[in-house]
């Protein structure tokens, strides 16, 4: 139990401290670039704020992933997918997608989790089972995924909810043993508190 805690005290302390020191970085970049929100709409501040952060989560994600020693094959699919999805996410904040190629992009990403193992495992494996699984995943996590999306138009409440719910989650997966699950909801954890 003590191993466990301390590699738990280890990921969120890297994650966070790397996701601290880009963070500013990535706030110069985004002013320097003018990859910025303005003022109005949904936004409460009173001037241009950089639309980047995104960016150093990823980062510090992806990179505090690759400490795990002799991860699982599911870390490899959740590396591909938050790829593709951190990709569709600084195109459309430097140049505005379309709905339908964000969809598209959200699918792929989707498929790559279920590929790697990533996939709802409450439903029975009869004929449908497996079918419905996967149109469960992909709804789930596209919807996941505007979700936040559109809570990001609000200035930080989704950075406030992602925290919550990641507690939660690594309390969740550690009653089960779900180690790869919790490790993940550290990490992230970390890379948001950053």
């Amino acid at each position: 139990m003590l191993n466990h805690s301390l590699s738990t005290i280890y990921y969120i302390l890297v994650s966070s401290g790397m996701s601290f020191g880009l963070v500013p970085l990535m706030y110069k970049v985004g002013m320097i670039l003018d990859i910025t929100d303005k003022p109005g709409g949904r936004h409460l501040h009173k001037t241009a704020t950089p639309r980047t952060g995104g960016i150093a989560i990823y980062i510090t994600f992806v990179a505090t992933l690759n400490l795990v020693t002799n991860p699982p094959i599911e870390f490899q699919g959740l590396f591909f997918a938050s790829s593709v999805i951190a990709l569709l996410g600084i195109v459309d904040d430097i140049k505005r997608l379309p709905a339908e190629l964000k969809l598209l992009g959200q699918i792929i990403a989707t498929v790559i989790l279920i590929r790697h193992g990533i996939f709802f495992s409450f439903i029975p494996n009869h004929f449908w089972g497996f079918s419905l699984t996967i149109i469960l995943t992909i709804i789930w996590v596209v919807g996941i995924t505007n979700a936040f999306n559109f809570l990001d138009g609000l200035d930080g409440l989704s950075s406030g909810i992602a925290i919550i719910v990641l507690i939660f989650y690594a309390l969740i997966a550690h009653s089960i043993s779900d180690t790869f699950m919790m490790l993940v909801s550290i990490i992230l954890l970390g890379s948001i508190l950053g």
